[in-house]
């Protein structure tokens, strides 16, 4: 039943994936809005929530206007369980858009690629992200730089939030966090036998918890209280998820 169930669950994703992928392209492609091509972004999440059978439990409200989502990073399911409806961008390293499937769906919905060992590159993505905030748009970005297994979150890179200080925009947290803490994707796990194993279950369950605007002028102080906030909460939430209770 386990390979049934995974086999079919890895099939949807591939296929929901493409379709989408292809779909937002074409809009791209024929001059629709971004909140047109991201109303498939969401009919995708949906569809992969159902097809893996993955239950988001929200906490806290999410954002409802433009800033910059702060998101600490477990696996290459995040992206699908961000239960906000506001349109908004994803910074994520040029590297992922060589991967089959998830460069094209990345393309589609405007992904802002950063290639973080090429300093035109880190200004040209501080630029993106600030004309999109200028533009009345949001942003999502996993600081860490990369996924990490827990608790508690690595090193948040310090950049982005100097753009946010600079311009004044707000910094929403959001802490994710796994009832199976082994869904993270790190090391030199493969895509497949890491789904296979992970993703076969009955039920996959995660928190996502969001936390109130944060501001302010100083780049510094606003990563570390973001850091704090992130490390605090995600820490709460591994406690509850290992709770007997």
């Amino acid at each position: 039943m386990l390979y049934v169930r995974t086999f079919y669950r890895l099939l949807g994703f591939v296929v929901i994936t493409l379709l989408a992928s292809v779909i937002g392209i074409l809009l791209k492609l024929f001059g629709a809005s971004h909140k047109v091509v991201f109303n498939i972004y969401n009919a995708w999440k949906s569809s992969i929530l159902w097809v893996m059978n993955i239950r988001v439990t929200q906490e806290g409200t999410p954002p409802t206007k433009p800033g910059i989502i702060m998101a600490n990073h477990r696996s290459y399911v995040d992206i699908a369980i961000t239960p906000t409806k506001m349109p908004f961008v994803i910074v994520a390293k040029k590297s992922v858009r060589s991967w089959p499937l998830v460069g094209l769906g990345g393309d589609a919905i405007r992904t802002i690629w950063v290639n973080r060992e090429n300093k035109n590159s880190r200004a040209e993505t501080r630029a993106s992200m600030k004309e999109r905030l200028e533009n009345g748009g949001s942003v999502l970005i996993f600081p860490e730089g990369t996924t990490a297994k827990g608790p508690g979150l690595l090193e948040l890179k310090p950049g982005m939030f100097h753009v946010c200080a600079e311009g004044g925009f707000p910094v929403y947290p959001m802490a994710i966090e796994y009832e199976d803490q082994d869904i993270a994707w790190v090391g030199d796990d493969l895509f497949i036998p890491h789904f296979v194993q992970h993703f076969g279950a009955a039920r996959v369950r995660v928190k996502v918890r969001y936390g109130n605007e944060l501001s302010g002028s100083d780049g510094d102080a606003l990563r570390n209280e973001t850091f704090e906030w992130l490390e605090e909460n995600l820490i709460n939430m591994r406690n509850e998820w290992d709770s007997p209770d």
